[in-house]
């Protein structure tokens, strides 16, 4: 079967948002290109879909996505009789199914990724793990948001958020030591000197 591949311009407007932390006034990103086995397209009058499905690669800025399905939703402008018109705002992208991203120094996987470029957001559910250099975050849902570089892991009934960090390195601690005798140089003049105290003395006579 000859694969689908189609080079949507439009989507450069949104998904290097996908880089979890990339400026926004960086330099241009190249262009973003879709592959598939299949693609569906509609159009209806002002909007217009996109699907992608089976062997399902994205290849952007820095960045790699596959999964089992790529739905993209978007606004159409020009004449609305034409078939296809060109292509608008991204009002949402949504990775169905394996969804793996991959970006220098950091992976994420999920059952579900979506992409809104209005709310600069994006949500991963049904398991998502994103891992890099610095240790590994899973919840039951996860908000990125690009704009201010936060994000959000809630848990659920699965369990709850779970962050794994690096190793803490050895302080020197050892758990089944003894504590050490108190050195006689060390203890106070008024505890040292408490015998000899007069007022504590008694008169042999």
């Amino acid at each position: 079967m000859n694969r689908t591949k189609v080079t949507v311009l439009a989507l450069l407007l949104v998904l290097p948002s996908l880089s979890f932390g990339q400026d926004a006034e960086s330099a241009p990103p190249p262009q973003t290109v879709i592959s598939s086995d299949r693609l569906e397209m509609e159009t209806v009058g002002e909007k217009a879909f996109f699907l992608f499905s089976d062997n399902v690669k994205l290849t952007g800025n820095n960045l790699i996505v596959t999964c089992d399905r790529l739905e993209v939703h978007s606004n159409r402008t020009g004449d609305p009789d034409a078939n296809f018109g060109k292509l608008g705002s991204i009002q949402q992208i949504i990775a169905l199914g394996n969804v793996s991203i991959s970006q220098e120094g950091r992976t994420a996987r999920a059952g579900r990724v979506e992409v809104i470029p209005a709310e600069d957001k994006i949500v991963l559910t049904e398991n998502p793990i994103v891992t890099d250099a610095q240790g590994t975050v899973s919840g039951e849902r996860m908000f990125f948001y690009r704009g201010d570089r936060r994000a959000v892991v809630e848990s659920g009934p699965g369990g709850p958020a779970r962050v794994v960090l690096p190793a803490i390195p050895d302080l020197g601690f050892d758990n089944n030591a003894q504590e050490p005798e108190p050195d006689p140089q060390t203890v106070p003049a008024d505890e040292s000197s408490a015998g000899s105290d007069p007022e504590n003395t008694t008169d042999p006579s």
